[in-house]
């Protein structure tokens, strides 16, 4: 995403220089705009921010600018997640292999314990220490997806729209410009959806509140409810949410990220020290007690 930013920058900077659209595009490698004017290199974001554009006789540069601010928040979002996860991920890799190291130490302890696992009783404390360890194993992964939170396009949406109303759109009609440039993008396509519908709605005479029941667009609601009934400027409203939403996201993964932590001591507790039990102390023991025998 690094890259995509900067050549998100390259042209925003090139189209001030004065140079056309086409021109900045194939100069940094996104290629030939095509008939909806977005060039098929350019990520998500900066092809949103080329359709709307082409649609609305915009200037792209602040687009562009926009875009690449929801970009900066989202890889910001995703580095967060990823420092915030590392410690937790790098735990349930190591507790996973709880189970293989009591077998290892128990072998080590004591070479007859070899024996213990070819009899018939060895068989299955392998097989109820391997059935455990994997499901303490599957329980950690489904813990770590948890935390793991989506991509989120709320940022961007709410660029998108703010950069459609600065070229002069009111609520509505920035809504559909927005949900027709983001529709070519498999990723934006449900809130391309939202967008459209909601746009549809309110041309259609709708109320607020009835053109937004049951959106998923809550952020985008709140910010442009007092544009659209008391005629208060969007962008710094949109600004504000923006940043409101990026900060309570990475806030969001961190706390995901630390009660992962503590999340991780129930399949240990559960799953993981039993198998560490049932393969490496339990046949040791068998071990020793057959000698003693």
């Amino acid at each position: 995403m690094a890259d995509a930013i900067a050549a998100a920058a390259e042209v925003a900077g090139m189209l001030r220089a004065g140079l056309s659209p086409r021109d900045a595009y194939l100069a940094v490698g996104w290629g030939e705009p095509g008939a909806d004017g977005a060039p098929p290199g350019a990520a998500a974001e900066f092809a949103v921010a080329a359709r709307l554009a082409h649609a609305s006789g915009a200037s792209l540069a602040p687009i562009l600018d926009a875009m690449a601010a929801a970009a900066r928040e989202e890889a910001e979002a995703e580095l967060v997640r990823a420092t915030a996860l590392a410690g937790p991920r790098l735990s349930a890799r190591v507790l996973t292999c709880l189970p293989v190291m009591g077998v290892a130490l128990a072998v080590l302890a004591d070479a007859r314990v070899l024996q213990v696992f070819a009899a018939p009783v060895g068989w299955a404390l392998l097989a109820v220490g391997s059935l455990l360890t994997w499901a303490g194993r599957a329980w950690m992964k489904r813990l770590v997806r948890k935390a793991s939170l989506g991509a989120d396009s709320t940022v961007l949406v709410l660029h998108a729209v703010r950069a459609a109303m600065a070229a002069g759109a009111d609520p509505a009609s920035a809504l559909a410009a927005v949900g027709l440039a983001c529709a070519p993008e498999p990723t934006l396509a449900a809130d391309a959806h939202r967008l459209t519908a909601v746009a549809l709605a309110l041309s259609r005479g709708a109320t607020w509140q009835d053109a937004w029941h049951d959106s998923g667009l809550e952020e985008l609601e709140r910010a442009l409810q007092l544009p659209w009934e008391r005629g208060a400027h969007a962008a710094p409203i949109l600004d504000a949410a923006a940043q409101s939403h990026a900060l309570a996201r990475r806030r969001a993964m961190q706390i995901a990220a630390g009660e992962l932590g503590v999340r991780l001591t129930m399949p240990l507790a559960l799953c993981l020290l039993p198998a560490f039990v049932i393969v490496g102390i339990v046949p040791l023991l068998l071990a020793l007690l057959g000698d003693l025998e």
